[in-house]
Order: structure tokens, then C-alpha cells, then sequence
């Protein structure tokens, strides 16, 4: 939206009770205990389905969530959602809260197909062996939130450089 104020998403997703698939709900919790000024957080659990209705308004849409790859962990790496190869390696748990619910891989691609993706969209996250799908946030969930939020505050600042700069050529 050039010439007014960005619409940013942060689109949390997870298990509050699925071990290290917390992640999203914790970041969910401490976002909106201290938000981020201008950016709108909304903490989606598993069932996705209501995404892409905000999708059309947006800017920047990030998401946080656990994901799955034994032979990848990683903390608070940045994924753009348009590299179908790295949707591919990454298995997003999911368990939709109904028959109707959608998976992330799948929200991606609707909106990649129906072009309704911003500009800026990104996934960051926790990648982990899924080992932890039970119980309370793991202790490396717990360690992950605030690196994950800076990641975040990061991601939005550049954005916001680069669209003021956009703005005032």
C-alpha cells in the first residue's frame, strides 16, 4: 500500500499443548502481551482455514510455526513462502480443528494460486526432529520465542526502511 500506512500480519499457528508445535502459541502470548507497534497479531492454533480472508489487505505476512525435518533443525531461520522447493522439504504438522481445515503448505499454495500471497511473506519458525509433539512447550521452544521475535521486529523494520524509502522517492 504505497502512500499509507502498511497492513502487517503476524499469523501464529500451533498446539499450545503439542510440545515444541507450541511455538506459534507462545509467540502469540508474548506478542500480545508486548506488541509490535502497527502490526496486527492473530493466533490461528491448527485450523487455518481463515488465512487467506486477510490475505488480500496485507502487506507483509509473516508466519510462525513449527515444522518438521530430522534432517534440518533450525532457529528462527527466515523462509520466503514463494520458494515452492523449501514448502516441499518442510513437513508443517497440522491436525485442522475440523474436516474443512487446511494445512499451511496448503494455504500457501491457494494463495500463491489465486495470487492473493503479499509481496512480503515469510515463515519463521522453529525447525525441529518432531520428536516433541506432546505435552507443554519444550524448553527449546521456550528458548526459541525470543529469538523468534526478534526475528520478527527485524523482518518488519526492513520492511518499513524499504517501504518509506519507496514512499519518499
Amino acid at each position: 500500500m504505497i502512500g499509507t500506512e502498511s497492513s502487517i500480519l503476524i499469523a501464529t499457528v500451533g498446539n499450545p499443548y503439542g510440545g515444541d508445535d507450541a511455538l506459534g502459541p507462545c509467540v502469540a502470548k508474548r506478542l500480545l502481551a508486548h506488541p509490535i507497534e502497527g502490526c496486527e497479531v492473530i493466533a490461528f492454533g491448527d485450523d487455518l482455514s481463515t488465512l487467506i480472508d486477510h490475505l488480500p489487505e496485507l502487506d507483509v505476512l509473516i508466519i510462525v510455526d513449527a515444522a518438521v525435518d530430522p534432517t534440518f533443525v533450525s532457529l528462527g531461520r527466515l523462509f520466503d513462502m514463494r520458494a515452492r522447493k523449501v514448502l516441499k522439504r518442510l513437513s508443517f504438522p497440522h491436525t485442522p480443528l475440523s474436516s474443512h481445515g487446511l494445512s499451511l503448505e496448503q494455504v500457501i499454495a491457494l494463495a500463491i494460486e489465486l495470487e492473493l500471497l503479499p509481496r512480503v511473506a515469510r515463515i519463521v519458525g522453529l525447525v525441529t526432529d518432531g520428536k516433541h509433539r506432546i505435552g507443554r512447550p519444550t524448553p527449546t521452544v521456550q528458548y526459541a520465542v525470543p529469538s523468534i521475535i526478534g526475528r520478527i521486529k527485524k523482518q518488519v523494520k526492513r520492511y518499513r526502511t524499504l517501504n518509506n524509502s519507496v514512499n519518499s522517492a
